[in-house]
């Protein structure tokens, strides 16, 4: 927390005014926004705070889905879906207001793990799920008179009756040269037949002259190695003359043990293979990454697929963006892989900046919008005094003339926060955008603040170049000038000031609860350790003053 006084007040004062009041400096803005009510279907351009929304009131959400399309009859259709104490599929058509329907499901058990997508005009939904251990589907179609979605197909098993499955996720992609919706689900599933965890896919599209989705047999992406936590993208070629074999479909997962060495992987096919021939052409596994897990791990990929530069013509059709987590020293970093044009870019950090890597980030999605690839994540450090968990987004440029990992234009420093609210926790965010509309939807789950908040579902839109997002530099975040690490600290702790020489001389001091000064020093570099090993275990506060500003934080001890 960022405290500015012209006069230093006594160590103990301070204590008391970090431990009991809470300060939130607002962000610059641009420009003014438009009313709440039309921010869906007209963005604030330029103003980084366009208002989020609330689309329902729902407690313990642990997993959302979302999707983004310029309906058929006018306007955009954006829809979501989450679990928690009864899971619920939401819309929302652009000039008018959310509605939302509970997930039908069978009948059965509990429903978690929800996933949705659109079909091109924006009037047909399909929703993957868990429920009583197995991956189920249903679909809901938009009823032009009544002006909402109806269920239209039933809970349908996907999975195998007698295997356990988590992890569904399902995309959907069009192609304009025959107007056939194309679709791809995965899930892992653990065969009773040798008792391995495997990446289960299947294929399909939707059928209009029958209104339902149709699914092609269940294919095994991965045998032998325990397989989990499973993605998968589907890029359709726009351009004239395309067949169902430039249809390709891409899954990535994490192969391996968890709890041991275990790698990031990624296989594809043909649509036509795997619905034609279950699979038999499938590419050979290709590993991205490996880990040894408890000094690095690897886990929650998320994969999106890739157009041209001109985002309409398809350049190579196994084109992708993968995000996962990557758990290393000093906290959770977002890691991202390109293919682009068939060649695989280097490895690039997302979360790049010291300020942002050595805080516990998590959760990462991403969507490709033309030319820029979109990436967010729950950032689990403090921004301008608020809670910890907020909704950070970043833009990759992947065109040439742009180097990949870059933030466009050619910013690595800046990054963009998504929520609002910086007073109450964040998470389970989702992305959806698509090539040629021009927007990207955000879906989270704001758990709310105190003991009589309320957890709601919200979304946000924004440009594809995230102009209605606040920017941040990474200099702002965990509270502006400072950012310090390891924390909880056991041998020495280390002071980042990131580029702002203006510390450089400042005197620091070391106070324990009691508010005695413990140790003090001067600031000499940027980056600035001091040794902790003699203190005592316990809560201390480490107070850096400098000639008109005084910067005051919380550190535990932990030997």
């Amino acid at each position: 927390m960022k405290i500015y006084f012209k006069k230093i007040m006594q160590s103990y004062l301070l204590i008391m005014l970090v431990m009991l009041v809470s300060w939130q400096f607002p962000f610059k803005t641009i420009g003014q926004c438009l009313p709440i009510s039309q921010v869906w279907n007209q963005f604030c351009l330029g103003n980084p705070n366009n208002p989020e929304q609330q689309l329902i009131a729902q407690r313990s959400i642990q997993n959302t889905g979302c999707d983004i399309q310029a309906f058929s009859l006018g306007g955009t259709m954006g829809v979501a879906v989450c679990d928690g104490n009864i899971p619920k599929f939401t819309w929302k058509l652009s000039g008018s207001a959310s509605s939302y329907a509970a997930i039908a499901g069978t009948g059965g058990g509990t429903i978690t793990d929800p996933d949705i997508v659109l079909t091109h005009d924006g009037q047909n939904a399909i929703i993957v799920y868990i429920q009583d251990g197995h991956c189920y589907y249903e679909s809901w179609k938009w009823n032009t008179s009544l002006l909402t979605f109806q269920l239209n197909q039933s809970a349908t098993l996907l999975s195998t009756a007698l295997n356990t499955c988590t992890n569904p996720n399902i995309d959907i992609g069009y192609s304009s040269n025959n107007g056939i919706n194309y679709i791809v689900a995965t899930w892992d599933e653990y065969m009773m037949i040798g008792s391995v965890y495997t990446v289960r896919g299947s294929v399909g599209f939707y059928n209009s002259s029958t209104n339902n989705f149709v699914f092609g047999p269940k294919v095994s992406i991965t045998s032998s190695t325990n397989s989990y936590q499973p993605d998968v993208c589907i890029n359709t070629d726009f351009s004239s003359g395309a067949s169902t074999s430039l249809n390709y479909v891409t899954f990535t997962y994490i192969q391996g043990s968890l709890t041991g060495t275990h790698s990031l992987c990624y296989r594809g096919d043909t649509w036509d293979d795997l619905y034609n021939n279950a699979g038999a052409g499938l590419n050979v596994q290709v590993t991205l990454k490996s880990a040894i897990y408890p000094t690095f791990g690897l886990s929650r990929p998320r994969i999106s697929a890739n157009l041209g530069n001109n985002g309409l013509t398809l350049t190579n059709q196994k084109d992708f963006e993968i995000v996962v987590e990557n758990l290393s020293d000093g906290g959770y970093k977002i890691l991202g892989f390109n293919l682009d044009q068939g060649v695989q870019n280097p490895e690039v950090v997302i979360t790049g900046s010291p300020n942002i890597s050595n805080v516990n980030n998590g959760y990462p999605v991403v969507a490709c919008m033309t030319d820029v690839i979109i990436v967010s994540w729950v950032y689990g450090g403090v921004i301008n005094g608020g809670t910890p968990n907020e909704i950070l987004s970043r833009q990759i440029c992947k065109i040439s003339g742009c180097t990949i990992g870059t933030v466009a234009p050619n910013n690595t420093t800046f990054y963009s926060v998504v929520n609002n609210n910086l007073q109450s926790n964040q998470h389970a965010p989702s992305i959806a955008g698509k090539n040629g509309l021009g927007n990207t939807l955000y879906v989270w789950h704001d758990a709310g603040s105190g003991a009589f908040s309320i957890s709601t579902l919200q979304y946000k839109i924004s440009l594809s170049l995230n102009t209605s997002l606040k920017l941040v530099n990474t200099d702002e975040l965990e509270n502006g000038e400072l950012n310090f690490y390891p924390n909880p600290a056991s041998t020495c702790v280390i002071l980042d000031f990131g580029k702002n020489e203006t510390w450089i001389g400042s005197q620091a001091v070391i106070m324990n609860m009691e508010g005695q000064t413990v140790k003090k020093f001067t600031i000499e570099n940027l980056s600035t350790s001091f040794e902790v090993s003699n203190l005592k275990e316990g809560l201390y506060f480490i107070k850096v003053i400098n000639s008109d500003q005084m910067v005051l934080k919380k550190v535990v001890i932990s030997h």
